[in-house]
């Protein structure tokens, strides 16, 4: 359910790093890493 909440911030257009805040992350690259598979082929993604 987290990562979920998650992906909904991140493609509604807050901030990777407020994501991984929010997560409580050590990195915003085990961030990005565990939300890039949830986030790929969406509108907006890279």
């Amino acid at each position: 359910m987290r990562h979920g909440a998650a992906t909904l911030s991140l493609l509604t257009g807050n901030d990777l790093k407020v994501t991984q805040a929010m997560l409580d992350h050590s990195t915003l690259a085990v961030t990005a890493d565990i939300l890039d598979g949830a986030t790929r082929g969406r509108p907006g993604s890279s």
